[in-house]
């Protein structure tokens, strides 16, 4: 009956859950403008794998990597999370996230919780909330988890954005005909070498009305995270990651009525092996692909399907030379195709294909226990090495608490 009921529970997630996260304000129709080398640059800034390891495993960090896309726009993603056990029983939280690789997007608040155990440790309810000026956004939720977090564990969540949005709305007359709300699952599990972690979230459809600008917003929204490592020696692994996201958004206004469809899915595998006593090889293999569907029945400019795939091979090497320091260097070898059919203009067609390679270069200082890590980060466009060798910067810190 459990194996069964294990089953149940894996397969409903792999089916109703495959990709963006709760609904963060942004109303925009959003029209990305991506370069060509982008994903190998996500890649590049990204946190390697064995120091991702070290941040699946505390309750308590706080962590940011950030690099240059382009002249105008930069890579960002932050996270911070603490918890504070006030007895055995009685627990409060805090998280925050914020990712910034395609659009501008609002900052959301911190999300607060109240975890208790009133009967065993493996055992937690949780009350959900977030606090705000304006009270119309302020989110209120319900958790319930089994067993113990960042060890083996399932969880389930429900969250309702802007709790209170149709009743303390006192600045304009907009209201939600359909309230936000998102359901999350997440858990890990190890067994022998091999570690499974997930998180899965779908954002129910809302509707916003706006009757001081006659017009109308739509979003849904849904995510999955998966990742499958096997450690086959003393850090040593190797697995794969899958993310995704499919947002739906429409505005209407008065004259003009606007739809897309974005959605965002990779698959990541790796190797990752210790080699000697002071350095650490990954090599892995890596697949984007970005759709972007607008739909403008006013504008044949803004009629059309956008699709951008990138397929990558990465080696990344590194070395500590002193008990506080250490150097990097990360190759990353990519092919893409960017392509933009107009659905009303045929002859604008665009379809681009282009060869990308990039040299990252890094610095390490960390502190003695290795909990504190900052890095900086300075890239080489091997594809035009002679004519435009800088492909930018970047840098990152992690700590754990």
């Amino acid at each position: 009956m459990r194996r069964k009921l294990t089953f149940i529970i894996y397969t409903w997630i792999l089916v109703h859950s495959n990709a963006g996260w709760c609904f963060d304000g942004d109303i925009a129709i959003n029209e990305p403008n991506f370069n060509t080398e982008n994903f190998l640059d996500f890649k590049a800034y990204e946190f390697r794998k064995s120091v991702q390891e070290e941040w699946y495993t505390v309750e308590n960090g706080w962590r940011m990597a950030g690099g240059s896309l382009s002249i105008d726009l930069a890579f960002v993603d932050s996270e911070i999370r603490l918890q504070k056990d006030l007895s055995d029983t009685l627990s409060v939280r805090l998280q925050h996230e914020h990712d910034v690789y395609y659009a501008r997007k609002p900052v959301k608040d911190p999300l607060l919780e109240i975890a208790i155990r009133p009967w065993h440790k493996a055992i937690e309810l949780s009350f959900l909330g977030t606090a705000a000026f304006d009270k119309r956004q302020a989110d209120l939720g319900f958790a319930a988890t089994l067993g113990e977090r960042k060890a083996n564990y399932l969880r389930l969540a429900w969250l309702s954005e802007d709790h209170y949005y149709n009743e303390k709305n006192q600045f304009d007359s907009s209201y939600y005909k359909q309230k936000p709300l998102t359901l999350s699952l997440q858990s890990a599990y190890r067994y022998d070498r091999w570690q499974l972690r997930f998180s899965a979230e779908n954002d129910r459809p809302l509707t916003l009305v706006m009757p001081d600008t006659s017009s109308e917003f739509q979003y849904k929204n849904k995510k999955l995270e998966l990742i499958l490592d096997y450690h086959y020696a003393n850090k040593a692994l190797m697995g794969m990651t899958y993310r995704g996201w499919n947002t739906d958004k429409s505005l209407a206004e008065l004259v003009d009525n606007r739809s897309q469809n974005l959605s965002h899915h990779l698959i990541d595998f790796y190797w990752l092996r210790p080699i000697r006593r002071n350095d650490e090889l990954t090599v892995g293999f890596r697949f984007d692909r970005f759709n972007n569907q607008v739909r403008d029945l006013n504008n044949a400019n803004r009629y059309y399907d956008y699709r951008f795939d990138t397929w990558q091979v990465y080696g990344l090497l590194n070395h500590d030379y002193s008990a506080h320091a250490g150097w990097g260097l990360g190759l990353y070898i990519g092919r893409t195709e960017e392509t933009k059919d107009y659905l009303s203009i045929a002859t604008d067609n665009k379809t681009d294909n282009d060869l990308q390679g990039k040299l990252r270069t890094s610095w390490e200082y960390r502190s003695l226990d290795n909990k504190d890590r900052l890095t900086f980060h300075f890239s080489f466009n091997l594809d035009n090495l002679i004519d435009d060798p800088g492909d930018g910067a970047g840098i990152s810190y992690q700590g754990l608490f």
